[in-house]
């Protein structure tokens, strides 16, 4: 296992789940002198990194076995929060392509159909779904969805979704899946090789982010991607999943 290192701050010009933190994190803090503006515009997720996101961990991959046909990796930034008639629940609104777009008719069908509260609530109407946000960030707007009619301002914490929460919500969507597009020839790439692409796509994000690095393989022989928990600001490159069975690195 490696030490526990850390780097300084550095000042630069600028959308399933976040892993545990085990015995030794690398800290990379991104201050906010940084955060004038993105030095990459991304309104949605590269096609090229999308793709390299499918063949490597999503419908093209090994691991695309254990799930639905046209299954692919969630992403952070696409979490919603449903409140049915049967309870509160938590989702992500991912059944479409990654290069795709988030928009109000896929969390409005995500909350009406596409979890398992609603559908044993009884068949909701999207159409009858108000998409609010939360209020407490415009960093991070997660879509709350309510279904009782009442107006978004009604509920504590919360505002009507608008047009640029969705702009934002795709360009986080698309920084998403540039991080865990990391190249690498063996579709397996090391803990230094996925540290060093995220920290160039933090890079490109422009401010504001911390990078937290779990490496607790001994062995050597673990896969590293890097996920975003957004709510927390948070890039985390850790294990995510087994070595192709042909190759080594």
């Amino acid at each position: 296992m490696k030490a526990i290192q850390s780097e300084t701050t550095l000042s630069r010009r600028r959308p399933t789940r976040v892993p545990a933190l085990a015995l030794a994190l690398t800290v990379v803090g991104f201050g906010a002198a940084a955060a004038a503006a993105f030095i990459v515009t991304r309104d949605r997720p590269n096609p090229r990194e999308s793709a390299a996101v499918n063949s490597a961990i999503g419908s093209a991959s090994p691991a695309a076995g254990a799930h639905l046909a046209g299954w692919r990796p969630e992403l952070s930034a696409e979490r919603v929060r449903c409140v049915l008639p049967g309870g509160t629940v938590d989702t992500v609104a991912s059944e479409f392509p990654l290069q795709g777009l988030l928009t109000r008719e896929r969390i409005a069908t995500e909350c009406a159909t596409g979890n398992d509260v609603a559908r044993s609530a009884g068949a909701l109407p999207a159409s009858s779904a108000m998409l609010c946000a939360t209020a407490s960030s415009d960093f991070y707007p997660m879509p709350v969805v309510h279904f009782d009619g009442s107006a978004c301002s009604v509920h504590p914490g919360l505002r009507d979704l608008t047009d640029t929460d969705l702009a934002t919500l795709n360009r986080l969507r698309a920084f998403d899946v540039a991080f865990l597009a990391v190249p690498s020839s063996s579709d397996c790439p090391t803990v230094d090789q996925a540290t060093e692409w995220t920290k160039a796509r933090m890079r490109e994000y422009g401010g504001g982010l911390t990078l937290q690095v779990v490496d607790t393989d001994a062995a050597g022989d673990a896969c590293y991607r890097a996920t975003v928990d957004w709510e927390r600001r948070t890039v985390f490159v850790a294990a995510m999943q087994v070595p192709p069975p042909t190759g080594g690195r």
